[in-house]
Order: structure tokens, then sequence, then C-alpha cells
């Protein structure tokens, strides 16, 4: 053989033994990205690597939760909620006496358990919660549009907590007696996490939040005059007379 031979048989024994190498790589599959329907009616994102989003926002922004599931819409204590890709902004949000319907449907489930104790007025820029004793309310929190057009005001005045019912136990001789108590700092919880859910995609994200800086260890590091970003809007937090001033606005980062 040749020298011309000689090399041309180096060169294909070369791209042979490549093509054995690769053979034996993994397999790195690229697919479209995109929505998969569920026969449940349940929806997955999947990305191009295969993987699902979860706890996070699609490209055209919806947000699915740590479940990894979307729901056009769903039930929260009477209430039916609908999912969309955007944060509605007071501007969008019209009239809170629009909202009639459906908070009469949540306060129903939650007067239900607290027994009348708990009340709701709406006018068409405030909604205000209240504990109602001996005919007289005292406001507990209160839900309304700030004066610059583009946030919302929570307004905390009462305990919250993530435990639904506390329960005790009392040994009277040989009897040992449970008592379950209803806990209404739940109740109150599960009202704002109504009304936030009401105009933003992260609603009960938005909650936790705002639970962890008035109640808990601020683990979504709130500041005071400084806007924060949590799921789909950005917060900030005031302090005034013993009550917590939390407002909100959409993150333009996440404006579809």
């Amino acid at each position: 053989m040749g020298e011309t031979g000689r090399k041309r048989a180096g060169k294909r024994m070369t791209a042979l033994g490549m093509a054995a190498l690769l053979a034996l790589a993994p397999v790195c599959e690229t697919r479209a990205a995109g929505w998969l329907p569920q026969e449940n009616g349940e929806w997955w994102y999947q990305r191009e690597d295969g993987s699902y989003v979860e706890d996070g926002f699609t490209p055209d922004g919806y947000y699915i939760d740590s479940t990894g599931v979307w729901r056009a819409e769903y039930d929260f204590l009477g209430m039916t909620l609908t999912n969309t890709n955007t944060f509605v902004t007071p501007e969008n949000a019209g009239s809170f006496l629009n909202w009639e319907s459906d908070m009469t449907y949540m306060m129903d489930a939650v007067l239900e358990e607290l027994d009348g104790t708990r009340g709701l007025e709406l006018s068409e820029q405030e909604i205000g919660l209240y504990a109602i004793s001996n005919n007289t309310g005292r406001e507990l929190l209160s839900f309304y549009k700030a004066q610059d057009g583009e946030s919302y005001v929570v307004s905390l005045k009462c305990p919250l907590n993530t435990t639904k019912a506390s329960s005790t136990t009392t040994r009277i001789s040989s009897r040992v007696t449970k008592t379950t108590t209803v806990n209404a700092a739940w109740y109150d919880y599960q009202v704002l996490i109504g009304l936030l859910s009401r105009v933003s995609r992260t609603g009960a994200k938005l909650a936790d939040a705002l639970y962890s800086s008035w109640e808990s260890t601020n683990a979504y590091n709130l500041e005071r005059d400084q806007w924060v970003a949590v799921g789909d809007a950005l917060v900030k937090y005031e302090a005034e007379n013993g009550e917590g001033l939390y407002y909100i606005k959409a993150n333009p980062a996440l404006v579809y």
C-alpha cells in the first residue's frame, strides 16, 4: 500500500472509531416544550429537556404550583377561582362590589365553622373582615386599593394561623377527655388567601409571605419601604399603630 493509501486508511479507521464512541454515549433527546393534557382535566408543562415546571411560570405566563399541576379553575372556600396568566391590577379589578357573589360563598364556608362570629363588608374600593360579638364588629384585616393606582394594600390587625384546629387533653380521675377547638385565626388566614387569589396567580404564596412576616420567621425577607419579589408580585411592608400594612403590585418582569 502506498503512502496515499495508508493516509486514506488511517482517516477511515479514525472515522469508524469516532462512530463507535458516539454509539456508546448517552442519548440526549431534544423535544418540543409545551403543555401536556391529562385525562382528569389537569395540565402539565414539559420543558425541552424533559423536565416539568413546578413552582414556576411557563413561557406563556401561567403559574404552576409545587404539585406540577395546572387547572383552568379550582374551588377555594366555596369560590370558583379562574387561573389566568396575568396579575389583575387595581384598575382591571373594577369595583369590589362585583365580587359579592364569590365573597358570599367564601363567608358561608367560614361562618359554618365559626358560628356567625365573622362578617365581611364590601365597598367599591375596599373589603374588610370583622369579628362579630354582641352585635358589634372589630376589624381584623382589610384589603383595599392604594392611592398610587397600581397597588393593593393588606392591613393586618389580627393573628393568623396555619393550623386549622387545636386539641387539648384533660384527665379527670381515670377518664381522659380530648377537646378539639376550631382555630378562628386559620379561617382568617384562608380569607386572606382567597382575597389575594382573586388578583394574583400566586395568591397562596403571597399570603404565606405576609403570614411569615407578621407571625413567623419572615422567610421571604420582606422589608420596610423596599419592594421584594414574591410570586408574580412585588411586596413591601410598613408598620403603623400596631397594624401591618403590606403593599402589593404586579412584578413588571412577569407581566404578559
